[in-house]
């Protein structure tokens, strides 16, 4: 019976390349309806549910050919994902302040890095972006975040790398109108863990 082959630990390649790229890691999901997820291999970021139809041609293929010394290649079709929601068709780069639900996450800074992007008016701009563990989406910082995290963790962005942040919903005044936007502070636990003087 194939349900007794452990498929955990198994590496995959994708066809697509969201994340550090293709490669991902099957894990155990207790929510998924394969009990299977797909972990990206590098950053170990959530990549999506594996399905049942994939697990079990993953079981299959490790019956027949005993453990595999190669990743496994899957498509998106093999793996039933049908893209139907606009995000999942046309995938937003940067978190905007629906993207955290009303609540906020702590992250972990993994990349600073400078990019041309259009403002506006639709002129390049060069923008501080900056990466974070186990997340898909990037943060484009402004000098409003800039100054949060420059008080936590230093004006120098190569020392952020590393460095614990959180992302929350705040409002913002943009033109003369108050809009959505995510700001930055130090995650809850690290400010209560900061000494007191007495």
């Amino acid at each position: 019976m194939t349900e007794s082959i452990n498929i955990t630990g198994l590496r995959v390649v994708l066809d697509e390349k969201d994340c550090c790229g293709p490669h991902a890691i099957v894990a155990r999901a207790d929510g998924a309806c394969s009990g299977f997820e797909l972990l990206c291999s590098k950053c170990n970021s959530r990549r999506g549910s594996l399905s049942k139809a994939a697990a079990d041609f993953l079981r299959s293929t490790v019956r027949l050919f005993g453990t595999l010394s190669e990743p496994v290649y899957i498509t998106s079709a093999m793996n039933g994902d049908v893209k139907m929601k606009r995000d999942d068709l046309f995938p937003r780069r940067y978190f905007k302040a629906a993207d955290l639900n009303g609540k906020p996450i702590d992250v972990t800074i993994k990349s600073a890095t400078v990019e041309a992007l259009k403002n506006m008016q639709g002129v390049n701009e060069d923008k501080l972006v900056l990466g974070f563990a186990n997340q898909k989406m990037y943060l484009v910082v402004n000098r409003t975040n800039y100054d949060s995290i420059a008080e936590l963790h230093g004006d120098d962005t190569d020392g952020w790398v590393g460095k614990r942040v959180q992302l929350y919903p705040d409002k913002a005044s943009v033109g003369g109108k108050r809009v959505d936007a995510v700001r930055v502070r130090a995650p809850i636990g690290d400010a209560l863990n900061d000494t007191i003087p007495i």
